[in-house]
């Protein structure tokens, strides 16, 4: 098998039950500061940038694609990430992970340097319906929660479309003892629904302090989910360009959401 970027991937996971609630980034100063060296915000073709909150479940994730992670190998989550840029390279910076799993929250930080937190969240789905919530610092809750609707398709071959911008971005950017690193994540395009009548908190952000930075996006999506490789960060600049994309897994062969 060729490999994407001449090495194997570090880890395989599903990333399942996944709720995206965007926001539009209205006050650039406030955000601009919390990025590291190297990276600017990236702008929609609308000239905007954008934050997102994105809950969802790790899960079954194996080192080599063989061995399954003792303890962390399945965990719901919810990370809050900003779209960047370096020179020609795209992708997402994170700026919070709420892990509900201690190890993981270790180990994220230690081999990524993803800024995670331990934070119980919990994550339910039935059939038209999902739920996250989370009790965050000061009593905040985190929550959001609606009734899967319609199918989302095209945005996959649209690649101007606010939503590929939003939901096709998979390099992720992290920073550890300031140096900033790139690190290689594929998988299939997300198979998008539509949430409707969303329940949204927006405790995130506040959270972060940043409930007043961005507007949130009327349009929530949820999607079943996917399964995802990925690579060892490297220091940005020296990440190998991607070879091919045959290391890419197939997008879940799970039913349409039930109405």
């Amino acid at each position: 098998m060729r490999r994407g970027l001449g090495r194997p991937p570090t880890f395989s996971v599903g990333w399942h039950d996944a709720i995206f609630e965007h926001y539009e980034i209205v006050r650039d100063a406030d955000v601009e500061p919390l990025l590291p060296s190297g990276l600017t915000l990236d702008r929609h073709t609308d000239g905007k940038g954008y934050l997102s909150v994105v809950s969802f479940r790790m899960n079954d994730m194996r080192w080599l694609r063989r061995v399954r992670l003792p303890l962390s190998h399945t965990y719901p989550q919810i990370n809050v990430r900003v779209y960047v840029r370096s020179g020609d390279k795209f992708g997402v910076f994170f700026l919070r992970n709420y892990v509900s799993n201690r190890l993981a929250a270790w180990a994220g930080k230690l081999l990524y340097g993803v800024p995670y937190v331990y934070q119980g969240v919990v994550l339910g789905s039935a059939p038209g319906e999902v739920a996250c919530s989370a009790q965050l610092r000061g009593g905040v809750q985190h929550r959001v929660a609606g009734h899967v609707g319609e199918r989302l398709a095209g945005h996959e071959t649209e690649p101007t479309s606010l939503r590929y911008f939003l939901c096709e971005r998979y390099p992720l950017f992290t920073a550890r003892r300031g140096t900033t690193y790139e690190a290689a994540m594929l998988h299939a395009p997300w198979h998008l629904y539509r949430l409707d009548e969303p329940q949204r908190t927006h405790a995130c952000l506040q959270d972060l302090g940043l409930d007043k930075a961005a507007d949130p996006v009327a349009e929530v999506h949820y999607s079943p989910g996917v399964d995802t490789l990925m690579w060892p960060p490297f220091a940005l600049g020296s990440m190998p360009a991607l070879q091919d994309r045959n290391d890419a897994p197939h997008a879940l062969s799970l039913p349409p959401p039930s109405g």
